[in-house]
């Protein structure tokens, strides 16, 4: 757990009696050493400078402003910033932690002072990964959105696709509305189809299938493009198949250029097929021709035999 080494701690408490009590808390806080600003009221917290801020805890009930709308407030100021909640109503708690508070602790807790150090470090710890989780996913979104790869994900069980990149839209031609609401099977030609449910119908009954594979798939204009897909397959706790996450790269060309090479193979073997057939009747007509010379031949030597007799 990466815990900073001096932790600016943010207290909005109205109270002055229990801001003391939470100073002496911190002040055995191990790891680290906890630098607390105290302010009584939203307005002040909100003047605050939050670049100087690694947590704030903060209690619900303040001079002027109480219950949710506090925090929601402080959340909109303090973006990226993790904020304890400290409430003796368990209902405004937990309406805190789901619209973004890290951590919420009845006023009891309190006494327990491993309890709230706890919390602040987990709180820190936690935001710091939301963060990396967010950056993350922003540049695997930048990665997908700038590959020359078509990129898709599907949900088997809603036979539905959950999410397309910009190169999909190009490839098939379809809007982004379109292909989110539209089955996949819908996408590809009747032999590849064929294909796709024989595959899912093998991984259904637990059959290994190969990652990789080819469909000719339906463009909105109504022409065909062919694909190799690369699939890495989602599984829930039945080890049953729910979805997969793929790459299609378009082998249209390539496609096109095997038909081609075979298609100028059988042509050639045509034509040697041609000319051997040639040849072989050639052939029989050259030696017809050569046995009724022989024949022939012999007829006349006969002759002449018999007259000189």
């Amino acid at each position: 757990m990466q815990i900073p080494e001096v932790v600016r701690l943010l207290l909005v408490e109205g109270s002055e009696e229990t801001s003391n009590f939470i100073k002496d808390i911190l002040k055995n806080m191990k790891y680290s050493k906890v630098e607390i600003s105290h302010v009584s009221t939203l307005k002040e917290a909100q003047e605050f400078d939050k670049d100087n801020i690694d947590v704030v805890l903060l209690d619900l009930v303040l001079p002027n402003s109480q219950g949710i709308e506090t925090f929601k407030k402080l959340r909109d100021f303090c973006r990226g910033i993790p904020i304890i909640i400290i409430s003796e109503f368990d209902n405004l708690g937990c309406e805190a932690v789901k619209g973004g508070a890290q951590d919420f602790l009845p006023p009891q807790d309190l006494l327990t002072s491993g309890l709230l150090i706890r919390s602040i470090k987990y709180a820190i710890e936690r935001k710091r990964l939301e963060e990396e989780k967010y950056k993350l996913r922003g540049l695997y979104k930048e990665i997908v959105e700038s590959t020359h790869a078509a990129i898709y994900e599907i949900c088997f069980k809603k036979d539905r696709l959950t999410y397309v990149n910009d190169v999909m839209l190009q490839l098939t031609g379809w809007s982004r509305r379109e292909l989110l609401n539209m089955s996949i099977s819908n996408l590809l030609t009747e032999e590849s189809k064929l294909l796709w449910l024989q595959r899912y119908k093998e991984m259904l009954e637990g059959h290994p299938v190969p990652s990789s594979v080819e469909y000719e798939v339906k463009v909105k204009d109504g022409s065909t493009r062919w694909v190799l897909l690369a699939a890495s397959y989602k599984y829930n706790k039945s080890e049953v198949p729910i979805g997969a996450r793929v790459i299609a790269l378009d082998i249209t060309e390539k496609k096109i250029a095997q038909l081609e090479a075979k298609y100028i193979e059988a042509q050639v073997y045509n034509e040697l097929e041609q000319r051997l057939m040639t040849w072989r009747q050639e052939s029989t007509l050259n030696r017809q021709v050569q046995v009724r010379q022989l024949k022939d031949m012999n007829n006349r030597i006969l002759s002449i035999n018999n007259g000189i007799s």
